[in-house]
């Protein structure tokens, strides 16, 4: 791979007017393991945009006329983010199976977007999945420990100056704080629907089957509630996860009961995603979408959103975590 980055750099690169143009970026670079995604969409905020084709050895090589500044790029499901600037040789490398992980920029600008790689994966070691269900104290601590470590990268990179860092610091400052108002969010509403408190309930709510169903109807068992709408990406995202807890719990005492909120005008589309994923669990369309008075009542006001209440039909949690969270098996563990 190093070999092919120096011969691309010598044969393909010669420093020449036509093919490092100063009105132009040149991007470069090593795919491995491209399977289908034969292109790169590189894109910004500012409406620019350009698609670069992967040749079958995973290579690519293009200018691009742009401003100075961060830009976005795409293969296949995966997003990236470099800094570029006309006049610059910008090459970078990654295994397409393992994006974050190896994704390695060389060329001009090298430091900048390496450290905006270190950058992003700062988070995934210090915040874990659960930090929302963190206490206060333990939140806060989670906070100091990614300080720290952002303050160390920043000084692992003593070329970038201070101009270009403190975009960055604007910006941990604003997921921290929006990461504290969600954490706290999150606190208020299990505050305000405490564990053993009696659910908000629904009645007659039509299933796909055209019968109709009420929260009573599943006391008994505990109840894993899952509110979400079929124009909800993060939503269908949680899908797999979900049916595979089903399957895991399929001998439990464990109901699984989905809401739609919908508009009633999507009602045949609820019906045929129902059919076309094969949804299991318990599906239910809710009366008045984010108007119906179960959703309201639990204040719920962005999807997806996890509930779980016991077999009297008590609140076991809220706000509780997604099928993908780890932590969602644990609890059920723990009442199982």
């Amino acid at each position: 791979m190093k070999n092919l980055f120096y011969f691309l750099i010598g044969t393909a690169i010669l420093f020449s007017c036509e093919t490092n143009p100063k009105d132009a970026a040149s991007l470069s670079g090593t795919i491995t393991n491209v399977r289908d995604n034969n292109e790169i969409k590189v894109f910004n905020r500012e409406g620019y945009e350009k698609v670069l084709a992967i040749a079958k050895d995973g290579t690519f090589q293009d200018t691009l006329k742009i401003t100075q500044g961060m830009y976005l790029f795409q293969i296949g499901q995966e997003y990236g983010q470099m800094y570029l600037e006309n006049g610059q040789q910008v090459h970078f490398e990654l295994d397409s199976d393992q994006f974050d992980e190896t994704l390695s920029f060389k060329g001009d600008a090298a430091d900048k977007n390496n450290f905006m790689i270190a950058n992003a994966l700062l988070p995934a070691t210090h915040l874990p999945e659960d930090i929302f269900s963190f206490s206060v104290e333990d939140f806060d601590a989670a906070f100091v420990s990614l300080q720290k470590s952002f303050d160390s990268l920043k000084l692992a990179f003593p070329s970038l100056n201070s101009d270009f860092l403190a975009d960055f610091d604007k910006q941990f400052v604003a997921m921290q704080q929006s990461y504290k108002d969600y954490h706290q969010a999150k606190l208020d509403l299990l505050r305000q629907f405490p564990a053993g408190t009696s659910s908000p309930i629904f009645t007659s709510y039509k299933n796909a089957d055209g019968s109709f169903s009420s929260l009573e109807d599943f006391q008994g068992s505990f109840v894993y509630i899952d509110v979400w709408a079929t124009w909800c990406g993060p939503c269908i995202a949680e899908i797999p996860a979900l049916e595979k807890l089903q399957k895991n719990y399929t001998n439990k005492n464990l109901t699984f009961l989905s809401i739609s909120i919908d508009q009633e005008k999507d009602f045949d589309k609820w019906l045929a995603m129902i059919a076309d994923k094969d949804l299991g669990g318990n599906q239910v369309f809710a009366d008045n979408a984010w108007e119906s008075e179960f959703i309201k009542a639990y204040l719920i006001n962005s999807i997806p959103r996890f509930i779980l209440v016991d077999k009297e039909s008590n609140i076991v949690s809220a706000d509780a975590p997604r099928p993908s969270d780890p932590a969602i098996r644990k609890m059920l563990e723990k009442l199982l």
